[in-house]
């Protein structure tokens, strides 16, 4: 039996809530904490084991005062959360702290989801209610939008530093993520030096994610994946700047060995362009995905079916390198490069994408009404949380932006195939 996922819990901690003129809330945002016996059916935690898609207002005993829906309540929820039999992720780069007016107003619980959507609690005890939904961030009180970007900026400063603002704070709700994140999607340029501190500070490549794929005809490919540090990537690229290129993704044939480990080193992403226009008048001298990396270095995103890399145009700002004089001036793009399942990973096809699969403030593919029979009767999101591909079957022809096929060596020219398994 699937085990669904937590929902998420407000509990107060100080009697009246904190409504006493203090500074501090006497509320957090928590999950209900692993106890032996939890995972059994009925167990202590099981009445909030609701799938992740509900807030619940809870007591210090772990009372619920009153619950909300989030498919009811948080704007955007049925269109951007992934489902799966275990319930919904949605809470990918949240941030969630409390907010009230005065010191004699009563605290309230503002919720921002990583596409934007918030929905703002109002605490009083025993009247606790939805106040606000909405998934357009100028439409906030101006106190509730300047105390976002102080938290934004706060918690991104704190990561610069070297602490961890997550667990400092329980009155914070946020993942490793989150400020690099929300300082893309408000587009703060006040946060470019900090988020340039974290693309080079050692806690931008802890808890790395990852995944080692065989080929056919042997071998191995094994991808480490920094989440940081591709956030930071994507928050740069919002605010208008370019990268220091720092890798985001690791490409080696293990990872069990430290021999095996490829140099976390930065690439000169200046001269990216240029190199694809070489790819693109070359191809037929490169023949697998390893002589792609050779040409451009490692990849932003990987699947098992194709790379993707982040081209800046020339108006970017690089903290390295600055535009040679005369050099072409570009508008941003993606490149996407297929390959075969087969020994080297023979390449495909290559394409490139305008605008960017980062761009904010247009969907790029169109939303898919789920099949599957688990999780029928909602939409499956065409880009994740990271703006990587997800459920996109046919990327060329579902991409709403313009495609630029560079090469094509598929035989049928078709496009290649299934875009979901993606990191």
């Amino acid at each position: 039996m699937t085990v669904p996922y937590k929902d998420l819990l407000i509990q107060q901690q100080a009697e009246g809530g904190g409504g006493d003129g203090g500074g501090s809330s006497g509320w957090r945002f928590i999950y209900y904490p692993n106890k032996e016996g939890d995972y059994v059916y009925g167990g202590g935690d099981w009445k909030f084991r609701g799938g992740n898609r509900a807030v619940h207002v809870v007591d210090r005993e772990w009372r619920v005062r009153s619950s909300f829906s989030l498919r009811g309540c948080l704007p955007g929820f049925e269109t951007h959360s992934a489902e799966s039999t275990a319930g919904s992720k949605w809470s990918e780069h949240v941030i969630g702290f409390l907010h009230r007016e005065g010191n004699d107003a009563t605290w309230k619980a503002v919720i921002i989801s990583w596409w934007g959507g918030r929905v703002v609690i109002d605490l009083e005890p025993g009247r606790e209610r939805v106040i606000s939904g909405d998934a357009d961030q100028s439409s906030s009180s101006d106190s509730v939008l300047r105390e976002y970007k102080e938290t934004v900026l706060r918690g991104l400063s704190r990561q610069a530093a070297g602490a961890d603002p997550t667990v400092e704070n329980e009155a914070l709700l946020a993942t490793q993520t989150s400020f690099s994140h929300h300082a893309g999607l408000l587009k703060l340029r006040e946060a470019e030096e900090d988020l340039r501190k974290l693309e080079k500070h050692p806690l931008a490549t802890q808890t790395p994610s990852g995944m080692s794929i065989p080929i056919k005809g042997g071998g191995w490919k094994s991808y480490r994946i920094y989440g940081v540090r591709r956030s930071v990537h994507i928050a740069l690229r919002r605010i208008g700047c370019q990268p220091g290129g720092y890798p985001a993704v690791l490409v080696g044939k293990s990872f069990y060995r430290e021999t095996d480990e490829p140099p976390d080193v930065p690439t000169d992403l200046s001269r990216r362009h240029q190199l694809v226009q070489e790819l693109a008048s070359s191809s037929n001298a490169l023949s697998t995905i390893d002589d792609v990396q050779r040409l451009l270095g490692p990849p932003d995103f990987v699947s098992r079916s194709y790379w993707r890399y982040d081209v800046d145009g020339g108006s970017c700002k690089s903290e390295l390198i600055n535009s040679s004089a005369g050099e072409e001036a570009t508008q941003p793009y993606t490149l996407m490069i297929w390959f075969q399942d087969a020994s080297g990973h023979p390449i495909e096809k290559a394409a490139k994408l305008s605008p960017p699969l980062w761009e904010l403030g247009q969907p790029l593919f169109p939303s898919v009404w789920s099949t599957n029979p688990w999780i029928r009767g909602s939409f499956t999101k065409p880009l994740d949380a990271d703006t990587s591909l997800y459920g996109v079957k046919d990327v060329l022809n579902d991409f709403q932006g313009t495609a630029n096929v560079l090469f094509d060596r598929t035989a049928d020219k078709q496009t290649p195939g299934d875009a979901r398994g993606h990191l």
